[in-house]
């Protein structure tokens, strides 16, 4: 498979946010029953699910900063990955999601 080449990108979260700790909303991402958005301050990010309705259903702090997020629903397990230093975690939600689950 031929590799293409990337000439032109903009990184939205970088090493000047991150040390003013400015707030940013990142990573919206829409499953069947709700939506979670990041939420980035500074070192530390909030994992916010909402009802499609906009209605607030839970609010997940997480230890450190996750620019990118996932959920495996089949393994209750919410996946981050924080580009700033490559480091990948997974997270057990099974008791976390009961109420709100897909």
């Amino acid at each position: 498979m031929p590799e293409g080449k990337i000439d032109s990108y903009k990184r939205y979260i970088d090493n000047e946010t991150a040390e003013n700790k400015e707030l940013i909303y990142s990573g919206v991402n829409g499953y069947e029953k709700f939506f979670v958005i990041n939420k980035i301050n500074g070192e530390k990010s909030e994992l916010w699910f909402f009802n499609w309705d906009g209605m607030p259903l839970l609010d997940i702090k997480l230890p450190e900063l996750a620019t990118s997020f996932d959920i495996d629903f089949r393994n209750h397990t919410l996946y981050t990955l924080n580009f700033k230093n490559d480091i990948f975690k997974k997270y057990d939600l099974k008791d976390i999601l009961e109420g709100v689950s897909q």
